[in-house]
């Protein structure tokens, strides 16, 4: 029970990351996949599709149907990435694989000690079909490695890995699958 409060917990902070006052003026967001992100939390909003989420910690796992999502609560998270502005910030490194309908285009911080050392953007017949963050963030409380995954109208992976001054090592992570019938329709 004490787990499952933990997991509630960090749920709730990871998801308010960005409260929904803070973005009342979305156009404080400059960076292009930030507004890709609030044209899909717009979109299933609209949609209003059931979601089952599930939720590791450690060996305990936590599955729900959910027939009602707060969409922005629930995408609140990827929306604290800037990509635009941490390439200010660090110097990255592109490459761009592709074959056949596939293309992917993956950046890489130059710094291993930047926030932001990964973006991963892949696109089947020249649509988005899934976005791929990783950051990382040292310090002398916290180690936090986080990797985030968007496949847009299907659903999304949180991976968050942290060693804390006061706590053991531990990894939490979070699905969410989108229900559409669309599902596996490309």
């Amino acid at each position: 029970m004490k787990k499952t409060c933990i997991i509630c917990a960090l749920v709730a902070l990871f998801t308010t990351a960005c409260s929904e006052e803070q973005i009342s003026d979305k156009s404080q967001f400059k960076d292009p996949w930030q507004k890709f992100i609030l044209q899909e939390i717009d979109s299933l909003t609209k949609q209003n599709p059931k979601l089952t989420k599930t939720i590791n910690l450690g060996d305990e796992v936590d599955t729900k149907v959910l027939d009602s999502v707060d969409w922005f609560n629930e995408l609140s998270g990827f929306l604290g990435i800037d990509f635009t502005k941490e390439q200010g910030r660090a110097k990255y490194s592109s490459s761009l694989d592709s074959n056949g309908k596939i293309a992917m285009t993956s950046y890489y911080a130059q710094d291993t000690n930047a926030l932001l050392q990964t973006f991963v953007v892949t696109k089947i017949n020249g649509k988005i079909d899934l976005l791929t963050w990783t950051t990382k963030l040292r310090s002398f409380m916290m180690d936090r490695e986080q990797e985030l995954a968007y496949q847009p109208g299907k659903g999304y992976r949180i991976n968050i890995k942290e060693n804390s001054l006061w706590g053991s090592p531990r990894t939490i992570e979070i699905f969410g699958d989108i229900h559409k019938k669309e599902f596996l329709e490309r």
